[in-house]
């Protein structure tokens, strides 16, 4: 559908899961963008809970004009058709 992409794949280790990346923690899961749009996306599952860093993500990215911020779900399929299209 013409987006470009950015997704930060975390690996587990001995003392949980780690995303290798500079940057502050709770950094949103996937960046896409189309002309004019850019989406900044946590996915979680179905019970998952957002981090406080991830909520101060949130937060921030929530309140800059022209920035879309989603939290997805599998629930959340139809929803996240119809962002995308």
């Amino acid at each position: 559908r013409g987006w470009l992409a950015a997704h930060f794949r975390s690996g587990r280790t001995a003392t949980g899961w780690v995303t290798a990346m500079q940057g502050d923690v709770g950094f949103p899961d996937l960046v896409l963008t189309r002309q004019p749009r850019v989406l900044f996306i946590e996915c979680k599952s179905e019970r998952g809970k957002l981090t406080s860093h991830q909520q101060e993500w949130a937060r921030v990215l929530a309140a800059c004009p022209g920035v879309e911020y989603y939290l997805w779900r599998p629930r959340d399929i139809d929803a996240i058709h119809e962002a995308l299209k």
